[in-house]
């Protein structure tokens, strides 16, 4: 049996410029630039870089979630993909990777997709099938780019996947999304370390200090390890609550080095309030 593997898509930093109405598509260049890095002996056969754009443009398309169209502009985002696969043995080793961007973006949302993938063949059907998957991925983050906020809170109620959880909360913090902080405050205790981490940088970028206390209780004073994680963060948000919760970690924690970090916080809190 052959495989192909990891099949890796990471897609694409994608702007989103303040002001952007929310609920329209995101726009996309059709002009999909496709990059085959593999050998030639190497190359899946009947997949050329028209065959990849092919798959994307349509994929894209029939989301629903990006707007295609045919040249760049300034609020036109392009897509570069490179391909690559590689031959060990009887397995195939395949990376894709995407990029987009607009000109002049200001504001960026970085979605990004990746699948691992094991092939009973190394066949363009079956890469196909793949290509798309990862495709539908960046359609689904894209539409949380420059969606309605209320689709972005459903998604961070009820998405089951933790990779498309983590880009949704990675866009809720880069939108500043306000409305998504409750939501945001239940993933703080996810199961997957990665969303959970996520959660407390989205929360801090937001600034709502609606998310102190929450954070507060997130650790035990012997989880150290956490309590690095938080402590910059809770002064980041600032406040009355944040205030104490540091004195008190500051003066009473047994780590000095926890206690340094409350300290420092403080000091930060302290001359960020005479700006």
């Amino acid at each position: 049996m052959m495989r192909l593997i990891p099949l890796v898509v990471l897609c694409a930093l994608v702007g989103c410029p303040r002001g952007k109405q929310a609920g329209q598509r995101l726009k996309m260049s059709k002009e999909v630039e496709i990059f085959d890095r593999s050998r030639p002996a190497d190359r899946v056969p009947g997949v050329a870089p028209g065959t990849v754009k092919g798959w994307i443009v349509k994929t894209l398309g029939a989301s629903g979630a990006v707007q295609l169209v045919d040249g760049p502009g300034p609020d036109v985002y392009g897509l570069r993909v490179e391909l690559g696969v590689a031959t060990r043995g009887k397995e195939h080793v395949a990376l894709v990777a995407a990029r987009g961007d607009v000109p002049g973006g200001v504001d960026r949302v970085i979605l990004q997709a990746s699948v691992v993938h094991t092939l009973s063949r190394a066949d363009a059907a079956s890469l196909r099938k793949v290509v798309e998957t990862v495709t539908r991925d960046i359609a689904f983050q894209a539409g949380l780019a420059v969606g309605a906020p209320e689709k972005a809170v459903r998604v961070l109620e009820t998405e089951k996947d933790p990779q498309r959880l983590a880009a949704a909360v990675e866009i809720a913090a880069v939108r500043r999304l306000k409305a998504a902080v409750p939501a945001l405050i239940k993933l703080l205790r996810h199961k997957d370390p990665a969303v959970a981490d996520r959660t407390i940088g989205a929360l801090v970028a937001i600034g709502d200090r609606r998310a102190v206390k929450p954070l507060t209780r997130l650790s035990r004073f012997s989880d150290t390890e956490k309590m690095a994680k938080i402590i910059d963060g809770i002064g980041s948000l600032g406040g009355k609550e944040a205030q104490d919760w540091l004195e008190l970690v500051a003066s009473g924690h047994e780590d000095a080095d926890i206690r340094n970090l409350a300290r420092e916080a403080l000091e930060r809190m302290g001359r960020s309030s005479k700006k």
